[in-house]
């Protein structure tokens, strides 16, 4: 890495066929002998590898051959370093300029697009500006390190923004935080791990294991104690654990009444407060809720079955007490 580069003198290999890229041509054209291999690694950020493979492939053929010292510049080459220097002082201005707008820009406004902008549009806009800032486009101009890392900075960052923005689904949540400020940071892992307690507890349900139920499901609802789906289930293996126990009762139904103000539209939150509620003997609560598990689904047959049991409880007659007051009227 800390040889000097330079052409080879020998004409049998200097002007052998390879078949070299303009890419390929510009390293080649670089290797003058005052620069290291790292330093025109380092005039390609973006591209080293690929710049270290056509280095590699240069002194392999004898195109290019190292040395430990710098070797002295003849008149042409001196002349092409010079060429390598700005036109004019104006691009390192330019650069300047641009830099300080784009990077402290969001996303929208350093693609130079309004928020109502489709995929379409962010493509066009991507496209001209990466045109203008590639790095390529800066080969040979001399430019310092610390200008360079500017203009990588800035294509990096209009790459960042075509990323999120060309997306519909990304583009709409950015969008959203912008307006409306960042939300909250979501862990995924956490997500995960909690879903999969839920899951395991419902199978866990679904074999009448209601206390290993009730211990998975409340690993879910620590995770995420925000989830009505996961409250609901808890709370029905809870009370499923010992149904007939009050302090098991209450705690199922101050968890379901929980659920149900995160969301009413949970039908099993209210067949399972239904139930609840009998088990409590609180009749009318119990078919006001078997009521509203009907109303956010229809085909609830649960809830069906247990309004039919509690209209032809209501339509039986009471028992006749007529013969057993003919009893006491004997006396």
């Amino acid at each position: 890495m800390k040889d000097y580069l330079q052409q080879t003198q020998n004409p049998l290999h200097l002007f052998q066929e390879m078949g070299l890229s303009r890419r390929g041509e510009e390293v080649f054209a670089e290797c003058l002998g005052d620069l290291t291999l790292e330093a025109i690694l380092e005039r390609h950020p973006l591209s080293k590898l690929e710049v270290q493979q056509m280095l590699a492939a240069l002194l392999i053929v004898g195109m290019v051959t190292p040395r430990t010292t710098p070797g002295r510049l003849d008149d042409e080459a001196r002349a092409r370093r010079k060429a390598e220097r700005p036109i004019d002082s104006e691009l390192r201005k330019q650069i300047l300029e641009d830099y300080k707008k784009i990077m402290t820009a969001d996303y929208f406004s350093a693609l130079e697009i309004d928020h109502k902008s489709d995929s379409a549009s962010v493509r066009r806009a991507y496209y001209k500006l990466a045109k203008q800032y590639h790095p390529d486009r800066f080969l040979g101009r001399g430019l310092s390190n610390d200008m360079e890392h500017k203009v990588n900075e800035i294509f990096g960052h209009i790459t960042q923004a075509y990323t999120v923005l060309s997306d519909p689904t990304t583009r709409s949540e950015y969008r959203d935080e912008l307006e409306n400020g960042p939300g909250t940071k979501v862990d995924v892992n956490q997500v995960i791990e909690a879903e999969t307690a839920f899951q395991q507890g419902r199978a866990l349900l679904k074999v009448r294991q209601y206390k290993d139920a009730a211990t998975r499901l409340k690993a879910s609802i620590e995770l995420s104690p925000e989830e009505p789906e996961y409250l609901t289930s808890y709370a029905w293996a809870v009370f499923k654990s010992s149904p007939e126990n009050p302090g098991y009762q209450n705690q199922a139904l101050e968890i379901l009444v929980a659920s149900r103000e995160l969301n009413p539209g949970l039908e099993m939150t209210h067949l399972y407060l239904g139930y609840v509620y009998q088990a409590l003997h609180k009749e009318r609560q119990a078919e006001k809720s078997f009521e509203m598990a009907v109303q956010a689904n229809p085909d609830c047959t649960e809830a069906l079955r247990e309004l039919r049991l509690i209209n032809l409880r209501r339509e039986q007659p009471e028992p006749s007490r007529g013969l057993f007051k003919k009893f006491l009227n004997k006396d």
